[in-house]
């Protein structure tokens, strides 16, 4: 009986470790969507300091590249 109770200690112990450390669905979502907001609200900043900048040839010649490139998924990996 005691190989019994020791194996179940053993799964209670790793059970506790494994709770500690993860991640609960509702975290998951609110971390997405968290995500989300500052990926758009640095895109306004970028978009607002690309407005203000005073027009450079080099400059329009980076974005136009950047706006012709495929934009990559974002996926979380």
């Amino acid at each position: 009986m005691q190989p019994i109770k020791d194996n179940n200690a053993r799964l209670e112990s790793a059970l506790v470790r494994m709770t500690e450390s993860s991640v609960s669905q509702k975290e998951m979502e609110w971390r997405t969507a968290s995500s989300a907001e500052e990926r758009a609200r640095t895109e306004v900043a970028v978009s607002d300091l690309r407005a203000s900048q005073v027009p450079r040839k080099e400059l329009e010649r980076v974005w136009a590249a950047e706006a012709a490139a495929p934009v990559k998924s974002r996926s979380m990996s």
